[in-house]
């Protein structure tokens, strides 16, 4: 054992596992229980966030009754605070266990939202693909799952754009039952988004008529959330200096930070803003600010996107080795991820930077990794990007 900072800890884990196994498996459960029961204790009194360490200990003394409760509160606490890895390890022991299907949707639903917030699309598909079916389910719940079956389709970005219509039509038809201004709100942006993916802009037009109406009628549930939505629809149609002034509307309300994946995805879109308007020092500090949010959830897509764009941002303002770094690490973060649709911009983005410092070599390798990907490409406007900047290349 050794000191650390008041307490003692095993000097490694080899040791640890050697002392824990070491007990006999049911004064393991005991402890564990017994240590569950007063962190449970302490938490109510309290007010500790140790939730999932309350479930945890519940689950090794094998009483995941108990367990169950403790896990749902600490995943979504875990979601909110920008560590979704932790919520999907909990629940996702639950739905390996045979009795899965006797579990709560809530349990289900969480765990793809968890999914969700770090960019696991063909995990949270497979999960969907039974919840949705569940009749349990109240249509709230149901227009949440329809929302993230929409936005798992476009991240997989595996076939044309009508399985994305689809779901966007899915998403907005169920969100319209319940007349909750959030859930209508989602599903506007992902039915904007889908017309965008084939060049649909009557979509992006319908939504953005829709979302301004509901702004307009001043609904105060989400109406920070509409904000951003709608200047994320306008920024779509290159309105970027309505688009940026609506974000900073949305902004300077108190905005609650429930949704990490929301919070990037709209200083994405108002930093792009800013950079359009060539006002390069606030749109980097806005993307940095994104980045760090989304290395901080661990998620890979965020992320690579967020270098490439900080690459593009680089390359404009002529300091060409720093757009390169960036353009490096957005293909590096891109090739780890599980899925990145925009993967391609990442090459082209990257294959710019090294072409204006005249590396041609590097700049013609970037440019045929962008090829293979366009093979797979089935959004229309980084298709537009390509044929541009092909021409521009050629």
């Amino acid at each position: 054992m050794r000191e650390v900072r008041g307490g003692l800890e095993f000097r490694n884990e080899l040791i640890r596992a050697q002392a824990y196994y070491a007990i006999a498996s049911p004064a393991r459960q005991h402890l564990h229980r017994r240590v569950g029961e007063r962190l449970a204790q302490r938490r109510q009194r309290d007010g500790q966030p140790i939730l999932l360490e309350v479930a945890w200990h519940f689950l090794r003394a094998s009483d995941a009754g108990r367990a169950l409760a403790f896990a749902l509160r600490g995943a979504e606490t875990s979601i909110a605070v920008g560590a979704p890895y932790e919520a999907e390890q909990i629940l996702g022991v639950f739905l390996r266990e045979p009795s899965a299907k006797e579990f709560p949707p809530e349990i289900p639903l969480t765990f793809v939202r968890a999914l969700m917030e770090q960019s696991k699309a063909d995990a949270a598909l497979r999960v969907l693909d039974q919840v949705l079916r569940d009749p349990r389910l109240a249509p709230e719940q149901l227009a949440e799952g329809a929302a993230m079956r929409a936005a798992a389709v476009f991240l997989l970005n595996s076939e044309t754009g009508s399985r994305y219509f689809e779901a966007a039509d899915s998403a907005l038809d169920a969100a319209r039952k319940t007349a909750n201004p959030k859930l209508v709100t989602k599903a506007l942006f992902q039915y904007a988004r889908s017309g965008l993916i084939v060049g649909d802009i009557d979509r992006l037009h319908a939504a953005r008529c829709e979302l301004q109406r509901m702004v307009e009628e001043k609904k105060a549930e989400g109406l920070p959330l509409m904000l951003q939505t709608l200047a994320y629809c306008e920024q779509l149609a290159c309105d970027v200096r309505s688009a940026a002034s609506t974000f900073e509307d949305a902004f300077a309300l108190t905005v609650d930070s429930t949704n990490p994946s929301e919070i990037i995805t709209a200083l994405t879109s108002y930093a792009f803003c800013k950079y359009s308007l060539c006002e390069f020092g606030v749109a980097r500090d806005t993307y940095r600010q994104a980045l760090a949010l989304s290395m901080k959830i661990g998620d890979d897509y965020k992320t690579s996107v967020l270098c490439s764009k900080l690459c593009a941002l680089e390359t404009s303002r002529g300091n060409y080795t720093e757009a390169i770094e960036w353009g490096s690490q957005s293909t590096d973060y891109g090739g780890r991820a599980v899925n990145q649709p925009d993967y391609a911009l990442s090459w082209i983005n990257l294959s710019d930077a090294y072409m204006l410092t005249g590396r041609a070599n590097e700049a013609r390798a970037c440019w045929g990794e962008a090829r293979k990907w366009m093979d797979q490409e089935r959004n229309w406007q980084i298709r537009v990007a390509y044929l541009l900047e092909s021409a521009s290349l050629t």
